[in-house]
């Protein structure tokens, strides 16, 4: 394959694509094993559109998309348990 057909696309080997939406649905497997149905779903429509990717490049670029969600996703959660986390450290307490 040429530096032409790389560069735009051309002769993309959709083995490539596959691989892609393959490691995506392996993130809707451990949504489902985590009962995150929510993310599960997620995961699996990402990884549809992009098995229907016309290039790698843009089957890269929905991946990254996805991550950016989940990320925001995981990080959203994080903050909602420290909000309502009960646990106290008193080590450090001007109690003394």
């Amino acid at each position: 394959m040429g530096f032409f057909s790389r560069l735009f696309g051309v002769g993309d080997d959709p083995g490539d694509i596959a691989e892609i939406a393959d490691d995506v649905e392996r993130y809707a497997d451990r949504f489902d094993n985590a009962d995150d149905a929510e993310n599960a779903a997620l995961a699996r429509g990402y990884a549809e559109r992009i098995r229907k990717a016309k290039t790698v490049s843009d089957a890269k670029a929905l991946r990254s998309e996805f991550m950016a969600l989940v990320d925001r996703s995981e990080n959203s959660r994080d903050r909602d348990y420290d909000r309502t986390s009960t646990v106290r450290d008193d080590r450090y307490s001007d109690d003394s």
